[in-house]
């Protein structure tokens, strides 16, 4: 065999035992901040659903 013939089959055989979430095309997206200020500060109220 070729060397592009085997590296073709060697590359077949890496895609075949990927498991499909590999594949998968879906974004993240982070949540919008939302915070006020608290004297000098600023306070964001969902700092755990953006981290």
């Amino acid at each position: 065999m070729t060397d592009n013939k085997e590296y073709e089959k060697l590359l077949k055989q890496a895609y075949d035992n990927m498991p499909e979430s590999v594949f998968e095309k879906e974004r993240f997206e982070i949540p919008k901040a939302m915070g006020h200020l608290q004297g000098n500060k600023t306070v964001i109220a969902n700092f755990l659903k953006i981290v």
